[in-house]
């Protein structure tokens, strides 16, 4: 598994290296001390004082970059959950609301590939706004297409992927609504993408607003981040997801924001334990 400038080792590996390194300089040093004073023994002292000197410089290197490298490590899987968060799923969600496709006569050579269907992203219909700290392994979005929004958040743990998705609603009741028209939507993810779902009714810190809240977790194994097709996997699996969900959405009436008035707050009914006779 290649992560930066530096190939990756398993700790064993690592450790196994150390001791026989230093297992050499040990033994190489005591050849020294044992011989250094004694007739005949020439060869062995130089042999054993050529053995030191290799040690000693493949435990310095040894070193070097086995701390290097685990330095060097983080800040890459840092770099690449937020590469992630920031430009693979953003991009991924411009085909919510795309422009229609395009006809051309075909023709050999990539010349004309590049020149008929190289979308530049600046066509799409498609809005995003993101909250994002840096460092964090978590993002906000909020999703603008078809004249609707869409709240939703993704995070990264190394291998652990979790995206939710925050529908308007007053209540425990209305929350439970929403679960009954939605469960449906999240089919793909759960069925073909291996996906766990779950539901929540609260109010989120993001807007401070209650929310009927869907959340879809799935563990990608350590080797995630280094994965570049699993992770093409995972934002095209959400990108298709998006744009059925926005697209049933309005087709069944379905309010996906306070912010886009497709949601109008239930009457509350009088209080009649304080009314008048």
């Amino acid at each position: 598994m290649q992560t930066g400038n530096f190939l990756y080792a398993p700790r064993w590996v690592k450790t196994i290296a150390l001791i026989v390194l230093s297992l050499a300089l040990v033994t190489a040093l005591a050849v020294v001390v044992v011989y250094i004073d004694q007739g005949g023994r020439e060869n062995w002292v130089l042999v054993a004082i050529s053995l030191a000197q290799i040690a000693a410089s493949g435990l310095v290197i040894a070193l070097i970059v086995f701390f290097s490298q685990r330095d060097a490590n983080l800040a890459v899987l840092r770099t690449r959950i937020r590469d992630f968060l920031l430009l693979s799923i953003p991009k991924a969600m411009l085909i919510v609301d795309s422009p229609p496709e395009k006809e051309a006569l075909w023709q050999p050579g990539r010349r004309w590939m590049r020149k008929e269907w190289t979308r530049p992203d600046a066509e799409t219909n498609v809005q995003i706004r993101i909250r994002y700290a840096p460092g964090a392994i978590e993002a906000w979005y909020e999703l603008r297409a078809h004249n609707r929004m869409l709240l939703i958040r993704a995070q990264v743990n190394m291998g652990e992927v979790a995206f939710s998705f925050y529908f308007p609603a007053a209540d425990e009741t209305e929350a439970a609504e929403r679960r009954k028209q939605l469960d449906w939507a999240f089919s793909r993810m759960t069925s073909l993408g291996g996906y766990h779902l779950g539901t929540h009714f609260s109010v989120e810190r993001y807007d401070n607003r209650t929310h009927a809240a869907f959340f879809l977790t799935r563990d990608f194994g350590i080797d995630f981040l280094d994965d570049n097709r699993r992770m093409l996997f995972v934002v095209n699996d959400l990108a298709l997801t998006l744009r059925g969900l926005v697209k049933e959405c309005i087709d069944q009436k379905i309010p996906t924001s306070y912010e886009d008035g497709s949601y109008t707050a239930p009457e509350k009914a009088p209080d009649t334990a304080t009314a008048q006779p």
